[in-house]
């Protein structure tokens, strides 16, 4: 009898420890997922759809060129571009690729270049904020900003959207933040525990016939089910300790 009964908390301490990492895990693969997106600082770029905004390009000397069609993806799954067409988009001029996006002191600026043999394009995008999601130049006649550096080769263009994507949050009484995989993970745990527990409950009573405190499903078990957490808690504890070289291999759930 004493056997069986351990073997049933050996039983219940695996399924509490596996409970434990996968939460872990869990919070560790959604904390994974929102790096590799688009969020940067707390912004999500991701949501900017692709525009195509018509605009001049003014060089440094005061001459202009255009108006040419700018194609631009801030960003998508870290990647993103900005092409540079003619007015009716039967030729490409330019074509640069996302290289990186910048956040410093809540000003957000996206780089994107392209690199041949021995020269290239790079557009330094500053991303303000605008009043929709669409992005938009900050004025009907903007121009792009061009400057050629005859040292490197490289011909800089700087420009300026706006979008709503990088706007300030206006801070309100309830939380807008939607269940990430972690939140999912616990939510579907203790609903899944609760509809056991009222299935287990409806058949004692309608098909057993037991009544009071023979109602709840496994009483031994939620008995001990403080001390098993406890258990999970210190086994845990300790094999973290012992990855990061701060505890010894004879651990206290192991003298326990």
């Amino acid at each position: 009898m004493e056997r069986g009964k351990r073997k049933v908390h050996l039983v219940l301490r695996f399924f509490i420890y596996t409970f434990l990492l996968a939460g872990l895990l869990s919070c560790t693969l959604v904390a994974r997922a929102e790096v590799a997106s688009c969020v940067v600082g707390t912004y999500n770029l991701s949501k900017v759809p692709e525009a195509n905004l018509l605009a001049r390009e003014r060089n440094s000397d005061g001459t202009s060129q255009g108006p040419y069609l700018w194609n631009i993806v801030l960003c998508v799954a870290q990647s993103g571009f900005v092409k540079q067409y003619s007015k009716t988009r039967d030729r490409l001029g330019k074509a640069m690729t996302l290289q990186s996006i910048i956040v410093n002191d809540g000003n957000v600026q996206a780089v994107y270049s392209q690199w041949y043999r021995d020269w290239g394009y790079q557009m330094n995008l500053d991303i303000k904020c605008g009043q929709e999601m669409e992005l938009a130049w900050p004025s009907a006649d903007y121009e792009v900003r061009t400057y050629y550096y005859y040292d490197t080769n490289t011909e800089m263009l700087n420009a300026t959207v706006l979008t709503k994507a990088v706007c300030p949050v206006q801070p309100s009484g309830g939380s807008a933040r939607g269940c990430g995989g972690g939140c999912a993970f616990v939510v579907i745990f203790f609903v899944s525990l609760a509809a056991y527990v009222i299935v287990t409950v409806l058949w004692y009573y309608l098909r057993q016939g037991k009544r009071g405190k023979d109602l709840f499903p496994h009483p031994e078990f939620w008995a001990d089910f403080p001390y098993l957490l406890k258990d999970g808690m210190v086994y845990v504890y300790t094999k973290i300790r012992l990855c990061i070289g701060r505890g010894s291999s004879t651990t206290q759930y192991e003298q326990m």
